[in-house]
C-alpha cells in the first residue's frame, strides 16, 4: 500500500490457544509450520507473532523450520525467545504501536513502567473516543 517491505499475508489456525494443553499446543504449532514450509523462508515470507502466540510459539516454529532443512535457521521467524536469538522488547511490540502515543498523551510521569502508561492510555483514549471514535489504526 506504502510501499514498506515486509508486508504481507495473514495465516493460522482457528482455535482458542488458551484452550489447549502445552503438549497439543506444541503439536498444532509444529503441524501447522510442516504445512506452510514450503511458503515461508528467511529471503521470503517470515513468520511475526500476533494475538495469541508468543515466544515460545515462534521457538517452536523456528525448530520445526530448522529440523525440516537440517540446520538452525534462526532468521525464519521474529519474535523468538533471546536466548536463541531474538530481539528484547520484540513481544511486548505487538500491539503497543496503537497504545505509545495514547500513553504519551495521557500518562502522568511518575515513574511508572511503559506497560502501566501504555495500560493508561489506552484506557483514557477509550474514554475519550470510545469504540467508534477510532479513525485508523497502523499494524507492524
Amino acid at each position: 500500500m506504502v510501499n514498506i517491505p515486509y508486508g504481507g499475508a495473514k495465516g493460522g489456525v482457528v482455535c482458542n490457544p488458551k484452550e489447549l494443553s502445552l503438549r497439543e499446543l506444541e503439536g498444532l504449532t509444529r503441524r501447522y509450520t510442516t504445512e506452510i514450509s514450503s511458503f515461508i523462508s528467511p529471503e521470503g515470507d517470515i513468520p511475526a507473532p500476533d494475538m495469541g502466540t508468543n515466544p515460545q510459539i515462534m521457538a517452536w516454529i523456528m525448530d520445526t523450520y530448522s529440523m525440516h532443512r537440517g540446520y538452525s535457521v534462526p532468521a525464519i521467524v521474529t519474535g523468538k525467545p533471546i536466548n536463541i536469538g531474538g530481539s528484547a522488547g520484540r513481544f511486548e511490540a505487538t500491539g503497543g504501536a496503537s497504545c505509545s502515543p495514547c500513553a504519551k498523551r495521557t500518562a502522568p510521569s511518575d515513574g511508572t513502567s511503559t506497560h502501566q502508561r501504555s495500560r493508561a492510555g489506552l484506557r483514557q483514549c477509550w474514554l475519550d473516543y470510545g469504540a467508534d471514535g477510532a479513525r485508523n489504526g497502523v499494524a507492524g
